[in-house]
Formats: structure tokens, C-alpha cells, sequence
């Protein structure tokens, strides 16, 4: 820290110290000291001496228990809140300007009223002041003060928030919700909404169904800090969204921070709700403006958690999306290390486009670099491992814009992200990759993202890979490693992540994309037709059966969002690839009525020796779906080998969904036997 900062802090704090104590012994410096139990800050009968505190009063809150509700714009010289006291803001245009400085103590809170709703009371917690300081314990709490939970007696009902959730879905707003995001009983997750560099939105929630036993859950509060000098957070600055057991989560609100430095041992989060939800909700949004010189002579480094997580939810598993990251913004890198563990969202500094590192590692957190064409180089090894949940840390790279139809994000540039790392790459105990392709076109390369790791890709159990094509582009990604090794509870996941489907009454994505009706997407085999909607026309096939690098088609729905098709699994290894897990590019299918299902992806693996063991599984389905309604037609997997080292047949699967007219049809799978020598060129 800067010594003029230091010498400044250090002797406000003991001002404040000294004038608290003096408070105590009924000393006086024109400072006001609530003397009540609960009741409004205009009540100037609750203050000692008599009358509200003005703009020149020093004011402390510390009778334990006490419950002060500011309602309006005031200004203040300094205030205290501790002792357990409780200073609760209401309104959205409530602002606290304090000429000097806040201090919150230890067990002492600054919080908000409960959630509001679509037409109700907004509220958020403003503040001006010169330094801000949080003790140990001490607390500014906008947790569940957001959007409330709808009360619906019907399912087709969103939450509120412009990113409340439909039916069962997870609320979104710096990530979009949890959730199957084609509709039908389970509902389409809410959407992401607001400003990266400027939060200011409170969370949206997810629905309550009465009569169902089903709660919803609200989205986290707003938070302003406008502080003209330090920010110390030893304490917590939050915003998260709300969780239940037998409901899906609210999302993650706002918090909003400028001033000097932030320093602390602390945190501050914006986290979606609902880690034993149904769906979890989507994570909020950090953002905080210090002056980079002064942060950058801040040292060591402040310990303090930033994060925007996004909850999972129970139901997010092989074949459901999980909700997204929020975003934390700051204006440079000072935070960021080649050891991660304090920092969960999309990290949004301007301009960074690319990062070089020796080694990385990232530890119960979870980062992803949401530039288009984010380049990572890493000279040695990347591990990246959790806590056991899935997914309880995790690396990602592009996937930096939003569609509205399928809640989902992708990368909208030419050419997509880059991984390149010249050790190994390791996930574990619930660690993740998640990579989002960007645009192909006739010009550039086949793929839509690259991963290249020179020695050994090892998903260890419990943990993933995530691969996402680029929804209406079909651009995909592509990996390229030494070796391959995915463990009996690891896996390779693109299910569901091909061509998307689109709004109401439109044809979906693809070549084989459902044309009319509730029409499956087609792919390696056709997508079912139904006779409930005029005409019904079956997409064609498509892809390459030995060489299958193209995405699935989606189908189409006149009431929902037609199932997506499946993405691609695309693996060259230099030396083995060993499958005791999982590799899924299923498309996708609901529980509803009203839609066509996506057509299976591809997966693609050329190798010198290929391995499994009992259990493993390929599959490439097309998406199964109910009655009214037709599956997509199954995907593509073919598998290049030297030679084999097998200890049970491996599992393969492309069939095709069903249909109530025409089912959609299998899809191919291809087994080749390579002469010569395998090179792959990193």
C-alpha cells in the first residue's frame, strides 16, 4: 500500500476508534447514536442526542440488535454500524453520502428489505464515502434481495426479472440459468441481461408452482459502493441468488465498486442459488473500478474472493446444460495468476485477448476467458481440480455472446478460442474444460476452436470436458494431444451442444434441420415426421461416415424451441487414446410433447492404440421425444486405430429417436484399421 494511504487509514481508524469510545463514556463531537430497538432513520426521537443526523453528524449504530431502515437520500459525515445492529436500505434512489468514512464491525450488517417483484418496490444498497472498511464478520448482505419467485397455480409462467425463469428453469443474469432450454415440463433457464463494466440489475429468480410442493427462489440484491479512497473487505460483500431443495435457483444480483484500491482478506460474491435446487441459477455480476496504479503498489497481493459462480442444480447432468458463469470485470490483471483459487466467473478485462504462462494451475475455482479468440499458451502442465462436485472447478476459453433462442452461449468470431499447452493437461475431483467454438467458413480452418496438448489429457473421474459448436454455424472444436485417457466416471461431453433450435414456428439450424411441424433433425440418420402438422418433410443427411467432423441439426417445434442436435467429439492423439468413461454428442430430446428432437453429433478418434474398458460408452443419439412429436435422427462416430489393447467390447451407440409417423433413423459408426505411422503436427 502506499505509505500516505497507510498513515491515512491508520489514523482514521483510530479517530473512529477513539470517537466510538468516547460515545460510550457519553463524551460528544456532534455525533448521533441510535437509541432504539427498531425504526426509521427519520425518526429523530431514536437518536442521542434528539432530532436525524445531518450532513455534519457522526453517526453511530451499535445498539445490539437494532434494526435501522433508511429510506430516503442522506448525507452524513462518518457512520459505524457494529455490535450486531442491522442498517437495512429500501428504495432504489436511496443514497447514503458519507463525507468521511464507513466503518461495518464485526457481526454487524448493511442488507435490504425482502425481494421484490416485476411491478413492486425496487431496492439496493448505495454508499459514498471516502473509505470503506468491512471488519471480520461484518457484512454488507444483498443476498436473495432481488427479483422475488413468481407464484403460479399454471406452468407456462416466467419468473420475475428480465431473466426469470420458465417453468423449472434457473434464473439468469450475468450467466444465464440452469435448465433444459427447450421448454416443456422442465422448464427454459433464464437469460443474461445487464452490464459487465457497470452492474447495476438486481437477479432474476425461478417460479413457484402452488399446489406442486415447488419453490422458487429469488435473485440476489444490488450492491454501489462509491468509494473515494480504499476499500478494506476483510468481511462479505454479497449478492447471491437463492437455493432450495425442491425448487430451481435465483441468479446471482450486483455488486459495483469504485475507488482507490480493494484490499482485504474477504469476499465478494454475486453466486447463483441452488446447489441442491432442481436447476441451479445463474451466476451475477462483479465489477470493480480501482485506480491501477495505486492497486498495482498494493502488496502481497490481497487474498480476497471474487465470485460469480453459477449453481448446478441436481438435474444438470449428462444431457442438461448447466447454468453460466457470471462475469467479474476489473480494468487490469492484478488479480490474476498462474495459480487460480480465489476467482470464479468470466474474467472481462478489455483488450485481453491472449495470455502466455509457464504453468497454470486452478483450484476450487473457476475461470473462463470470454474473448472470441482468447489465446492460452501454457509452456508446461495445466491441472485443474475441485472439491468432488461436478463441476467444483473449471478452465474455459470463448463463448462471448448470448443466444436468446437456446439461452446459450458461443463464440461469435471467425476461428474461435486456442488452447495450447506443451505438457499435460489434468482434470480431477470434479475439474472441468469447457471450450466454445467460434465461426468456419470456406477460408479457415475446418474447426472452430483448437485444443493442442503435447503430452497427456487425462479427465480423471468425476470430472469433464465440455465441448460446444457454434449454434447456427456448426463450427466445432478440435483436439489434438500426445494421449487420451478419460477415467470410468470421466467424460467427454457435446451432448445437445450442436446446431440449436429456434424460436416458435422457425426451422432450426443445420443442414439437416427440422423443417415443419415437430420434425427431428437430421445428421448420420434421418429425423422423424409426425401427420399432426401439414406436410412433413424429413431433413437430409449429411457429414462424412469415415471422417465425421459435423455437428447435428436441430429440429423444429411451432410451440417451443426444436432440440438441439449434438456436437462433436474431434480427437487425434499421437499415441493412445484409453476410454473407461463416457463420450456423449447425443441430441437432444425433452419430456414434452411439443417439439422435435435434435439429431446425434459426431465423434471422431484417430489414434495409434486405442483401449476401453467394460463400461465404456460412444454415442452419438438422436434425441428421443414424446408422443405428438418426432426424435432426430442418430449422429456419426468412427474410430481410426493402428491397434487395439481392449478388455471388453466397447459400447456404441447412434440410434435415432423415436417418431410418431416416421422414426428417426441410425446414424453410422465406422471402425478403421490404420497402415503406416500416425503424426500429429502441434
Amino acid at each position: 500500500m502506499q505509505p500516505k494511504r497507510m498513515e491515512r487509514r491508520e489514523w482514521v481508524r483510530w479517530w473512529v476508534a477513539t470517537l466510538a469510545l468516547c460515545l460510550m463514556t457519553a463524551c460528544s463531537y456532534g455525533a448521533k447514536t441510535w437509541n432504539g430497538g427498531s425504526g426509521l432513520w427519520s425518526d429523530g426521537n431514536q437518536w442521542t442526542p434528539s432530532g436525524a443526523p445531518g450532513a455534519s453528524d457522526d453517526v453511530v449504530i451499535d445498539t445490539a440488535g437494532a434494526k435501522v431502515l433508511l429510506s430516503e437520500a442522506t448525507t452524513i459525515n462518518s457512520l459505524i454500524v457494529s455490535n450486531t445492529a442491522t442498517l437495512t436500505f429500501t428504495n432504489w434512489t436511496t443514497k447514503l453520502t458519507v463525507a468521511g468514512d464507513v466503518w461495518v464491525r464485526p457481526n454487524a450488517t448493511i442488507t435490504l428489505p425482502p425481494a421484490f417483484t416485476n411491478g413492486g418496490m425496487s431496492n439496493r444498497v448505495w454508499i459514498a464515502c471516502d473509505d470503506l472498511t468491512i471488519d471480520a464478520t461484518g457484512k454488507i448482505d444483498a443476498n436473495s434481495k432481488g427479483f422475488a419467485t413468481t407464484d403460479g397455480t399454471l406452468l407456462d409462467i416466467y419468473a420475475n426479472g428480465e431473466g426469470g425463469g420458465f417453468r423449472r428453469g434457473g434464473g439468469g443474469h450475468g450467466g444465464h440459468g440452469a435448465g433444459r432450454n427447450t421448454g416443456g415440463y422442465n422448464g427454459i433457464a433464464g437469460r443474461t441481461y445487464g452490464s459487465a463494466t457497470s452492474p447495476e440489475a438486481p437477479g432474476s429468480a425461478s417460479v413457484t408452482f402452488k399446489g406442486y410442493s415447488y419453490v422458487g427462489n429469488a435473485g440476489g440484491g444490488a450492491v454501489r459502493i462509491e468509494c473515494a479512497g480504499d476499500a478494506l473487505v476483510n468481511g462479505e460483500i454479497t449478492a447471491d441468488g437463492g437455493g432450495g431443495t425442491i425448487g430451481s435457483g435465483g441468479a446471482g444480483g450486483s455488486i459495483w465498486v469504485t475507488c482507490d484500491t480493494i484490499q482485504g482478506s474477504g469476499s465478494l460474491t454475486a453466486k447463483g442459488g441452488g446447489s441442491s435446487a432442481l436447476w441451479g441459477g445463474g451466476g451475477g455480476r462483479i465489477a470493480v473500478h480501482y485506480t491501477p496504479a495505486l492497486q498495482a503498489a498494493v502488496t502481497p497481493i490481497p487474498t480476497l474472493v471474487f465470485s460469480t459462480y453459477a449453481a448446478p442444480g441436481t438435474m444438470s447432468g449428462d444431457r442438461h446444460l448447466f447454468g453460466d458463469l457470471g462475469t467479474l470485470y476489473f480494468p487490469d490483471n492484478y488479480f490474476l495468476s498462474p495459480t487460480i483459487t480465489r476467482l470464479t466467473g468470466r474474467w472481462m478485462v478489455n483488450g485481453f485477448t491472449n495470455w502466455a504462462v509457464d504453468s497454470l494451475t486452478i483450484s476450487n475455482a473457476s475461470i473462463r476467458f470470454p474473448h472470441p479468440t482468447f489465446k492460452l499458451t501454457v509452456t508446461n502442465s495445466v491441472t485443474v481440480f475441485g472439491a468432488g462436485s461436478l463441476p467444483s472447478a473449471g478452465l474455459g476459453l470463448g463463448g462471448d455472446e448470448f443466444y436468446l433462442a437456446k439461452r446459450r452461449m458461443a463464440s461469435s468470431s471467425v476461428g474461435g478460442p486456442e488452447l495450447s499447452v506443451g505438457g499435460s493437461l489434468g482434470l480431477t475431483n470434479g475439474g472441468c474444460l469447457f471450450v466454445y467454438a467460434g465461426i468456419t467458413n470456406a477460408t479457415t480452418a475446418a474447426y472452430g476452436a483448437h485444443v493442442r496438448v503435447g503430452n497427456a489429457l487425462d479427465v480423471a473421474n468425476n470430472s469433464a470436458i465440455f465441448l460446444y459448436s457454434h449454434p447456427t454455424n456448426g463450427g466445432s472444436v478440435k483436439m489434438e494431444v500426445g494421449s487420451l485417457k478419460v477415467a470410468t466416471s470421466g467424460r467427454i461431453e457435446a451432448s445437445e451442444m450442436g446446431y440449436a433450435g429456434n424460436d416458435i414456428n422457425m426451422a432450426g439450424n443445420g443442414p439437416g434441420r427440422g423443417l415443419s411441424g415437430y420434425g427431428g433433425g437430421s445428421h448420420g440418420g434421418r429425423g422423424g415426421v409426425t401427420n399432426i402438422w401439414p406436410s412433413p418433410n424429413q431433413g437430409l443427411t449429411y457429414g462424412s461416415s469415415n471422417a465425421p467432423v459435423t455437428a447435428g441439426s436441430s429440429g423444429q417445434s411451432p410451440t417451443l424451441v426444436g432440440g438441439s442436435g449434438g456436437g462433436v467429439i474431434w480427437v487425434e492423439a499421437a499415441n493412445s487414446v484409453t476410454i473407461a468413461g463416457t463420450c456423449r454428442a447425443d441430441g437432444e430430446g425433452a419430456s414434452c410433447n411439443s417439439m422435435g428432437g435434435g439429431a446425434g453429433g459426431s465423434i471422431y478418434i484417430r489414434t495409434r492404440v486405442f483401449s476401453d474398458t467394460a463400461g465404456a460408452l460412444l454415442s452419438a443419439a438422436g434425441g428421443t421425444v414424446g408422443s405428438y412429436s418426432s426424435g432426430g435422427g442418430g449422429g456419426r462416430i468412427a474410430v481410426w486405430r493402428a491397434a487395439d489393447v481392449t478388455e471388453a467390447v466397447l459400447q456404441t451407440t447412434v440410434s435415432g429417436g423415436g417418431g410418431v409417423i416416421v422414426a428417426g433413423s441410425p446414424g453410422t459408426v465406422v471402425w478403421k484399421r490404420i497402415t503406416g505411422t500416425v503424426i500429429v503436427i502441434h
